[in-house]
C-alpha cells in the first residue's frame, strides 16, 4: 500500500499520501473516513486493515477533489449540498477513468449526526474556503475536524468572481465558538498533528482585525524546490491565485491563525451558488 499513517488519538488515525490529510475514525460498530484524498489506490482496504472493522462511509469537509477523490472506494459520502456538485470532478491533470465514482452522496447541514457506535459526529455547515464546507465534531474524543477552514485558510474560490465573504465566514466560526466547551483539539485538511482548539478563538480574532481594515504581510515559510505541502500529493505547490488582481489580495493573522481573503468581499453577505474548481 502506498499510504502512511499515524495514530493520533484513541481509534483515530491520520493517513498521508492521499492528496489531503485524510482521517480514519472508528466507533464500536464501524469506522468512517473524514476526507479521502485523491489517490487511485484502495484506501478502504488500507483503512480496514488499520482498524479491523468495516469502513464503508466518508464524512467530507468540502467538495474539492483532493479531499473527495478516494470516495469511490467507499459506499456513501456525507457532504454539503454545493460540495456534492463538484465532488466527482477530478482535477485537470487527473484522468476521470482512474477513479471509481459510483458511490452514493447524502447531503447534510447543521445538526446532522452520524453514530459509529458509541462515537457520534455532528455536522456544522460553514462558509469560507469552499461553498458548503462541513466541520465535523467528534464528541467522544473532543476533536473538531475542520478541513481547509482553519489553520491557513485560503478564502478564495477557484474563479475570478465572486469570492467568499469574511463576514459570512465569521458567522460560521461563531457557531463553532458557541460549542467551544465540547472540543479540545482540531484536525485540519493539510496538517500533521492535533492542534489546540484555541486556534478557533484566534481565527475569530484574525477575522475581526480584517473586518476592522487591518492587513498583514504574509510570512509563509518558503518551500524547497520539489517540496510538497503538508498532507499533499507529489508536485502539489498549493492553490494558484494568479487569476486574481493582486491588489485585491488580503492576508491577516492572529497568533497561529492565518487567513487569505479578497478585500472586495470583506463585508459581502451574499451566499453565492458559484461552485467552480476542484
Amino acid at each position: 500500500m502506498p499510504f502512511e499513517s499515524e495514530k493520533l488519538a484513541p481509534d483515530t488515525w491520520r493517513i498521508n499520501d492521499t492528496g489531503c490529510t485524510a482521517y480514519l475514525v472508528c466507533g464500536e460498530r464501524e469506522g468512517a473516513m473524514i476526507d479521502t484524498g485523491d489517490s487511485t489506490e484502495d484506501l478502504r482496504a488500507y483503512a480496514e486493515s488499520l482498524c479491523g472493522k468495516s469502513v464503508r462511509m466518508v464524512m467530507n469537509t468540502h467538495g474539492h477533489f483532493d479531499h473527495t477523490g478516494g470516495n469511490g472506494f467507499f459506499s456513501v459520502a456525507f457532504m454539503g449540498e454545493k460540495a456534492a456538485q463538484i465532488a466527482k470532478i477530478p482535477n485537470g491533470s487527473q484522468p476521470i477513468g482512474e477513479y471509481p465514482l459510483d458511490y452514493a452522496i447524502v447531503t447534510v447541514s447543521d445538526g446532522f449526526t452520524l453514530d459509529l457506535g458509541g462515537r457520534v459526529f455532528e455536522a456544522f455547515r460553514m462558509d469560507g474556503h469552499s461553498p458548503d464546507c462541513i466541520a465535523w465534531l467528534d464528541r467522544r474524543e473532543r476533536i473538531l475536524f475542520t478541513g481547509d477552514n482553519m489553520n491557513m485558510v485560503p478564502m478564495k474560490y477557484k474563479c475570478v468572481d465572486p469570492q467568499p465573504s469574511m463576514l459570512l465566514y465569521m458567522q460560521s466560526v461563531a457557531k463553532l465558538l458557541t460549542r467551544r466547551e465540547e472540543y479540545d483539539w482540531i484536525l485540519v485538511g493539510h496538517g500533521r498533528e492535533l492542534i489546540s482548539a484555541d486556534q478557533v478563538n484566534h481565527t475569530m480574532m484574525a477575522a475581526l482585525r480584517a473586518l476592522d481594515g487591518e492587513l498583514d504581510t504574509p510570512k509563509l515559510p518558503p518551500r524547497k524546490p520539489g517540496e510538497d505541502k503538508p498532507g499533499g500529493h507529489k508536485g502539489d505547490k498549493g492553490p494558484d491565485y494568479s487569476k486574481h488582481d493582486p491588489a485585491d489580495n488580503g492576508f491577516i493573522e492572529y497568533k497561529d491563525a492565518r487567513i487569505m481573503f479578497n478585500k472586495r468581499y470583506l463585508k459581502d453577505t451574499t451566499r453565492y451558488d458559484t461552485v467552480i474548481g476542484t
